[in-house]
């Protein structure tokens, strides 16, 4: 997929590292149209080693973050595993995804 732009960030959330100083933060980018059809949210992923955008795509603005919200959550449970559930919300370890 060609790369698209993140766009205004309308959310975002940090996430610690129990037992170091490293946090991952997320961050969601406003729906935007894509140039034929649809509409896409970019969703970044940035901290421990890691910083990564990808852009997830719905037939409406709505449909779009809602699929992101679903990525991140995807996303975010593999980088948890990766972590030996490291990640932490707000000193919880529900991610709130």
């Amino acid at each position: 997929m060609e790369q698209w732009q993140m766009g205004e960030i309308i959310a975002s959330r940090t996430f610690t590292v129990v037992g170091g100083n490293e946090q991952l933060v997320v961050e969601i980018g406003k729906p935007q149209p894509f140039p034929d059809s649809g509409y896409y949210c970019a969703i970044r992923i940035s901290g421990v080693g890691m910083d990564r955008v990808k852009q997830v795509g719905g037939l409406d603005a709505a449909q779009a973050l809602q699929v992101a919200l679903h990525m991140l959550k995807v996303d975010l449970t593999a980088i948890n595993k990766r972590l030996e559930k490291a990640l932490r919300w707000n000193g919880e370890t529900d991610l709130g995804f």
